[in-house]
């Protein structure tokens, strides 16, 4: 198949017309659709949801230096699922602001949040247009690839989730997209900057300094090391050690339950979907879902597997220390995961921008089939599959996991084959 800078910006727009036309005939229903979240951001009708939690938390904090967790998590059930230095970015908040209301707070962060999420498609842009098929295209077929990029994150439903719910995984997801963007220009410590500012927030984050070192990306792993250090340093001397192994405690039981609602497009949330009782499978604001030894072990396998995988398989390959690599280690973070929300998801756009921009001229057919079919199954939400409450039809929640595996088969074929291009390890 020869890849061309017109059927970039041909697929592109057939994609973003394919999920809007499945968000109309589901705004149509009434169902929740990308439609409606627009609708609601525009209106600035957005949620608060990690932003309440934080508060919440800071308002529980022991003044003693006692355990956080042990009075938020395991006494008044909030699930507050993130690492104590992610408290610093409300608190920086409060203090940059002392007469602002929490209103006003929340606000201003969903608002920062949105523009950070424009770095999205200005990151997948610079990757597709940085390909060598797009060189010697003509203007107006630049523009397209453009306009069809726009389109296409618009249409993308986890995308506009993650701020319709006022969630700091917007940043997040921002955040990623920066670092791999500097990572492929070769700008390590930036990158390892960003990926140390993720850590603090999601400590799930760190894999991918692992594995940067591992590489042997030097200077991207000081850079996120003293990221983290400083981060960790700071919150240490404001909640104390003891909240810090509290999260510990706290992270392990969440690592063995995780969630079983739809939402939960992780192997955790498919497991848990197929184990435990109808009756179980939905959102507690108060509690995780009930223990069941399958889930629990059939997570820790997909976390130690998958984990191991992504660290060593690659070694042995050419691709090995590549944009192609790091994007296999990201995608298994996030699908091995005890939780893999949905709006995790757009950290997929701008792996699935670098490596169609890495894609040769004379592209692989599988590799494009598997692309197209992944961005298509992680970008939709079937409100009607999302109702399913029998066993085993509930394992077609899981449509978005399906479309992350797609894409890891895309990326471990193009791993094997050892087309990637070879990234020198910085000095």
């Amino acid at each position: 198949m020869l890849l061309t800078a017109r059927r970039v910006w041909a697929g592109l727009w057939l994609m973003a017309a394919l999920l809007s036309c499945l968000a109309l005939g589901f705004a149509v229903a009434g169902d929740l659709s990308v439609v409606r979240l627009w609708r609601n951001i525009l209106h600035w009708r957005v949620g608060s949801e990690s932003w309440l939690l934080l508060q919440r938390a800071l308002e529980l904090l022991p003044s003693n230096g006692d355990d956080l967790y042990q009075v938020v998590y395991f006494e008044n059930g909030i699930k507050l699922s993130y690492p104590p230095s992610a408290l610093l970015l409300w608190q920086a908040a409060a203090s940059a602001c002392r007469q602002c209301s929490a209103q006003t707070l929340m606000s201003t962060l969903n608002a920062i949040g949105l523009w950070l999420t424009l770095a999205i498609p200005f990151v997948m842009s610079a990757e597709l247009l940085a390909g060598t098929w797009a060189r010697r295209a003509s203007r107006a077929d630049r523009a397209l690839i453009v306009a069809g990029v726009v389109l296409l994150c618009a249409a993308y439903y986890p995308l506009a989730l993650a701020n319709a719910l006022g969630q700091v995984q917007a940043w997040l997801n921002a955040l990623f997209a920066l670092a791999f963007l500097a990572f492929s220009r070769q700008r390590h410590m930036v990158s390892g900057v960003a990926l140390g500012v993720m850590v603090l927030v999601k400590p799930y984050a760190a894999l991918l300094v692992l594995w940067a070192a591992l590489r042997g990306h030097r200077r991207l792993v000081v850079a996120a090391l003293a990221t983290i250090g400083a981060g960790l340093a700071v919150s240490l001397a404001i909640y104390g050690i003891d909240s810090h192994f509290g999260y510990f405690r706290m992270a392990a039981v969440l690592s063995e339950r995780g969630e079983s609602m739809y939402a939960n497009q992780s192997i955790n949330g498919l497991l848990n979907r197929l184990f435990l009782a109808p009756e179980q499978i939905r959102w507690e604001h108060t509690a995780p879902p009930p223990y069941h030894p399958a889930v629990a072990i059939g997570t820790m396998a997909a976390l130690v597997s998958g984990t191991a995988t992504a660290l060593w398989w690659p070694r042995r390959r050419a691709a090995a220390g590549t944009s192609c690599d790091l994007a296999f280690a990201a995608v298994t973070m996030l699908i091995c995961s005890p939780i893999g929300w949905e709006h995790y998801y757009p950290m997929l756009l701008p792996l699935y921008a670098i490596f169609l921009a890495e894609t040769p001229a004379r592209a692989d057919r599988t590799e494009i089939a598997l692309l197209l079919a992944s961005t298509v199954l992680t970008g939709m939400f079937l409100a009607p599959v999302a109702r399913i409450e029998s066993r085993p039809w509930s394992i077609l929640q899981s449509y978005q996991l399906a479309g992350a595996v797609l894409f890891l088969l895309a990326l471990a074929r193009r791993i094997r084959m050892s087309g990637a291009r070879r990234l020198q390890p910085a000095a």
